[in-house]
């Protein structure tokens, strides 16, 4: 696959959604997106953005989560001293007859259990349910304190004490997510994700639950999901005005998602130059000294991976070896900056066509275990040392079906002496990504 011409098409791409206007921008945002996601080289970065900003609010998240606790007991606390605050009606299906229930005490100690999650369509300062909650006492303790104070007496306690309790719970909450909105606003993989939510506004996927009572429980969600995106939905099919703050935004999410997928073709293009390379210096002038090396020991993947490795880390890499994760051992890995495994397969003339395909599965293997820990695993190659037996033909490029998270990349270095080689050499084995396919389906059957 030429990099450099899927950088250039999506260019192309962009630089027509920088000059449509605002009326058609919609559609055309949805146009780019459906050629973004059927184009082969560039599916798996849009996949590996989206894992990315959700492992980011994984990580993330137990930030604000712990923001909780000091909530929690602050709410017994009010309690205590008002236990006569409210009085809710328990819900009925799921659903609440009575609004003033979002309002009570033990609504908030349900949301903060994880059992009352449509506290969160209340609006707030910045969105969150905590600080609707904090917001709401904070009104009602105000005006608890105005209605008992006389005159100009001052504030009675211990009503002041729980207001600044309530503030302080608020300014660290704020900060927390604002340090969670400072690390997710220019990720390129928020943008996606905001850009996914723009196109499935344009033509929503009716959903109609079986039954009634579902129906009523989704409906507050459903309908406030619908209302937040009536602005987008009008113009494309009423040609109605279109928002500017969202079209706004809208481009700034585009010139994100643009210049954080150039970024990642970029580093793709460097880590095959980087391995490519390495195959032209193993081919050209060690030819002779990687065979004395393997002809002495057994394991000659692993004495001609020790030689990718150190290539590799002369460029500046940090690199694994064989580092153990599970029962799991991946040839190498390393920072480049986004994460690269690469895999070896010594080939020789007793070697089974099988173990050869069988290779891109334990490629596939590892970047399933290892994903969650290496930052921005995208990229995996598969370096085949052919020392002899017959020659292989593969793909510039793997990539399976249903992996739309990483590429692989064959790496085929001939180092096989002249007396298997050349002309010497006249059995070609060519692997196809049919080949490969089958070989993946019927190792899913097993």
């Amino acid at each position: 696959m030429n990099w450099i011409e899927v950088k250039e098409i999506e260019a192309d791409w962009f630089d027509h959604l920088r000059t449509t206007d605002d009326e058609d921008l919609y559609i055309e945002t949805l146009q780019y997106w459906r050629r973004i996601m059927n184009h082969p080289g560039l599916n798996p970065y849009v996949a590996s953005m989206l894992d990315e900003v959700i492992q980011l609010f994984t990580a993330l998240e137990p930030k604000r989560i712990a923001e909780h606790e000091p909530l929690r007991l602050l709410l017994d606390e009010i309690i205590d001293a008002h236990p006569d605050w409210d009085a809710p009606v328990p819900p009925i299906n799921g659903l609440d007859p009575n609004p003033e229930y979002f309002r009570s005490i033990q609504s908030a100690k349900d949301f903060l259990d994880g059992k009352n999650p449509l506290l969160a369509l209340l609006n707030s300062e910045d969105g969150t349910p905590e600080l609707a909650i904090i917001d709401i006492l904070h009104s009602r303790l105000a005006q608890y304190i105005h209605n008992t104070q006389k005159d100009d007496s001052p504030p009675i306690e211990p009503e002041t004490s729980l207001v600044h309790k309530l503030r302080k719970i608020r300014e660290s909450h704020l900060y927390q997510q604002r340090e969670i909105t400072n690390q997710l606003r220019p990720s390129g993989g928020l943008a996606a994700f905001r850009i996914v939510q723009l196109i499935s506004a344009i033509n929503p996927a009716p959903m109609l639950p079986d039954t009634f009572m579902e129906y009523l429980q989704s409906y507050h969600s459903l309908s406030a999901a619908v209302q937040n995106w009536k602005d987008v939905h009008d113009t494309v099919y009423k040609s109605a005005p279109s928002d500017p703050s969202r079209i706004n935004t809208l481009r700034k999410d585009l010139n994100r998602f643009h210049v954080d997928i150039r970024t990642r073709i970029g580093t793709t293009q460097t880590a095959i130059q980087l391995f490519n390379w390495f195959k032209s210096r193993c081919e050209w002038y060690d030819r002779n000294r990687l065979n004395e090396l393997v002809a002495k020991t057994t394991f000659k993947e692993n004495t001609l991976m020790d030689e990718l490795a150190r290539a590799v880390f002369d460029q500046g890499l940090i690199v694994w070896m064989r580092h153990r994760f599970g029962v799991l051992e991946p040839d190498l890995i390393a920072q480049h900056p986004t994460g690269v495994v690469a895999e070896g397969k010594a080939v020789t003339s007793n070697l089974p066509y099988e173990a050869v395909l069988k290779g891109i599965a334990q490629l596939l293997s590892y970047a399933n275990t290892i994903d969650p820990v290496i930052t921005r695993l995208h990229d995996l190659f598969y370096v085949i040392f052919r020392i002899s037996g017959p020659q292989y033909m593969l793909p510039e490029v793997i990539s399976l079906p249903n992996n739309h998270r990483w590429v692989i990349h064959p790496i085929y270095i001939d180092i096989g002496t002249s007396s298997v080689s050349g002309r010497q050499q006249r059995t070609v084995c060519t692997i196809s990504p049919e080949d490969i396919e089958k070989y993946w389906e019927q190792q899913a059957h097993k």
